[in-house]
């Protein structure tokens, strides 16, 4: 059995001790593309006006835009992906869903709240959601926002 051992080590140094290279060969025919990861980034731009507020029924509101969006196929929504970020006047991007804290301050003092942007996609469109943190401070309404929308299959 030793006798083996050593035999296979002489062998397997000897294999090592070797080149097996040599001039290299013609190149081979292109060969088909195979199958990728496609993908399209599109702008969403929504004006101040395009936004609905969407009354709760309780003095609670919530905003929502409508974005129609043709290249997003059911395909894409059953079997790819769909980010959407946020762009800021910046140009900084947040994906979404994306949270904001905010302090202000009135004759009643000082106060904080938060505002959530989201999105659902469907085949076709796109819903963004603008909400605060207690669906009622009135002075926070959406303005002119825009998005960018990834989708990927």
């Amino acid at each position: 059995m030793k006798r083996i051992l050593q035999i296979f080590a002489a062998m397997a140094i000897a294999l090592a001790a070797c080149s097996c290279e040599g001039p290299m060969g013609p190149r081979g025919p292109k060969g088909e593309d195979g199958e990728g990861m496609n993908w399209e980034v599109l702008s969403l731009n929504c004006p101040a006006n395009a936004w609905s507020k969407v009354d709760n029924g309780d003095g609670t509101y919530y905003y929502t835009a409508h974005f129609k969006v043709d290249a997003l196929t059911k395909l894409i929504c059953e079997e790819g992906n769909v980010s959407c970020f946020v762009v800021y006047s910046d140009g900084v991007q947040a994906v979404l869903p994306s949270v904001r804290y905010f302090h202000g301050a009135d004759s009643d003092g000082d106060f904080y709240w938060q505002t959530s942007t989201d999105y659902e996609f469907a085949p076709g469109s796109v819903d963004v959601y603008y909400t605060t943190s207690d669906f009622y401070y009135q002075g926070d309404e959406p303005g002119v926002k825009n998005f960018r929308l990834v989708l990927q299959w």
